[in-house]
């Protein structure tokens, strides 16, 4: 797709708990592939995903922002659970904000960009929520 025919820029948010992107795994002749629970994954964010879709992939660069919402632990105490909504609790369980950008730019890649090598830059963090999901937004810059 070329530049005049992208949208400038596209919102989505996704009501998944954003879990990141997990490593191939082999089989005893060295061959790759994807554990089913991972594929079953992409399958879902994928069916968020289409709704948002250009009719053709962009070829324009572009900035991507994601803001990774994770489920607060059940375990915590209400004064602790209160600081992880008002943002006072970092973030740093896993899944790690490296991995979650991963899984969103592969799942991305052929229906809203050709290539990830086009993300020219990147805004991401993770965070606490009473409702886990993931708020992106695509912003295609045009040459």
């Amino acid at each position: 797709m070329t530049g005049g025919n992208s949208p400038r820029k596209i919102d989505i948010t996704i009501p998944l708990a954003p879990t990141g992107q997990a490593r191939p795994r082999f089989t005893r002749t060295g061959i790759a592939y994807k554990h089913k629970s991972q594929a079953t994954r992409e399958a879902q964010l994928l069916s968020y995903l289409v709704p948002f879709a250009p009719k053709e992939p962009s070829s324009d660069p572009l900035s991507l922002k994601v803001d990774a919402i994770l489920p607060i632990p059940q375990s915590w105490p209400k004064k602790k659970k209160e600081a992880a909504i008002l943002g006072e609790v970092p973030t740093t369980k896993k899944p790690d904000l490296s991995n979650i950008i991963k899984q969103i730019e592969d799942v991305m890649q052929g229906i809203f960009f050709v290539d990830d090598k086009q993300v020219c830059q990147i805004s991401a963090r993770k965070r606490y929520g009473r409702h886990p999901g993931w708020e992106i937004t695509i912003q295609y810059w045009r040459p």
